[in-house]
């Protein structure tokens, strides 16, 4: 395995040999590890409380301007506390997909370390009331 520089998430099994897949650049890195971020429930994380993301704090909430600013102003908080070296935020859209039952969220920023601007794209099911 050559020239590696961390897991990918999310996991996925090598067909070079080894176990994992991994990253080789600094972007597909950083992307991992925005991923990683935003996926990562409260709680789930031993010994680091604060590495959480802010979007299952939401999933419950009735989808408004003020939910809307809220979540994308604790978006920025997360990355900037724990990526603020590695990523500047341009911008994060924040979209109810049309079956209603989901939220896309895409994040764009810019690789600080290579002046790269690129993007990632996540989707959390949001919990519906009956």
């Amino acid at each position: 395995m050559a020239n590696s520089i961390s897991i990918k998430f999310p996991f996925q099994r090598t067909q070079d040999g080894g176990v994992f897949e991994v990253n080789k650049t600094t972007s597909e890195a950083i992307r991992t590890n925005l991923i990683s971020l935003l996926t990562t429930k409260r709680g789930h994380r031993v010994m680091r409380p604060n590495l959480f993301s802010p979007l299952f704090d939401y999933i419950m909430e009735p989808w408004d301007e003020i939910s809307e600013s809220e979540l994308r102003e604790a978006l920025l908080s997360k990355i900037s506390e724990f990526m603020a070296n590695q990523v500047e935020v341009v911008k994060i859209n924040l979209d109810i997909q049309d079956d209603g039952s989901t939220l896309r969220v895409e994040v764009i920023y810019t690789v600080l370390q290579i002046r790269s601007t690129e993007g990632v794209e996540v989707f959390v099911p949001l919990l519906q009331e009956n």
